[in-house]
């Protein structure tokens, strides 16, 4: 897989839209990136400064995963963002970071040590999403691969059970047709 497409595909309109992702506002930074049980996405809220009491690189990772990954610099998602400001009260401060004040010469690719996996749930959550309505889980339970197999155990026994009912009425044809044979009906008028 290659990481600049996953990286990508994490912007959280998109996690919003196709993985029906809701964000919800937090206030530990623990929790950045981590999809709960809910399915909800929590976001910081309060103030990117306490991010600069953190290591250098997990803040450098929290800070680019907001600004460059999930709320990058294009019109729609910045919107976003500043919906999620308003609804969520999600710190304002998301909108300022600016890169070059965080960043020493070189930093341009921030290697995600700590956020990976958090990263890679959501992007499986993005390809598998999970089903949220009754319909949906019904559709899925009733998916699964063991249901599959059923499926196939029962073809293979249905098709057997074809092949055996037309080889005995392959027989009973054979048995008439000899019989006509060996004793043709006669045409006495």
């Amino acid at each position: 897989m290659e990481v600049n497409r996953i990286v990508k595909s994490l912007k959280a309109r998109r996690l919003s839209k196709i993985g029906k992702l809701d964000f919800e506002a937090t206030h530990n930074l623990n929790e950045h990136l981590k999809l709960d049980k809910r399915k909800v996405l929590p976001e910081l809220t309060d103030g990117l400064w306490c991010v600069r009491r953190l290591s250098r690189h997990y803040a450098l990772e929290v800070l680019h995963s907001i600004q460059d990954v999930l709320f990058p610099p294009d019109a729609n998602s910045q919107a976003f963002l500043r919906s999620l400001i308003r609804e969520q009260d999600m710190d304002p401060d998301c909108t300022l970071y600016n890169r070059s004040e965080y960043e020493l010469d070189g930093e341009d690719d921030v290697i995600y040590k700590w956020l990976g996996p958090r990263m890679m749930d959501l992007y499986e959550e993005l390809e598998n999403p999970t089903p949220r309505g009754l319909l949906d889980q019904w559709l899925e339970r009733k998916s699964r691969a063991r249901h599959v197999m059923l499926a196939t155990v029962i073809g293979v026994f249905a098709a057997v059970f074809l092949g055996v009912l037309s080889l005995i009425v392959g027989i009973i044809q054979t048995w008439i047709a000899w019989q006509q044979w060996k004793a043709p009906p006669s045409h006495d008028a």
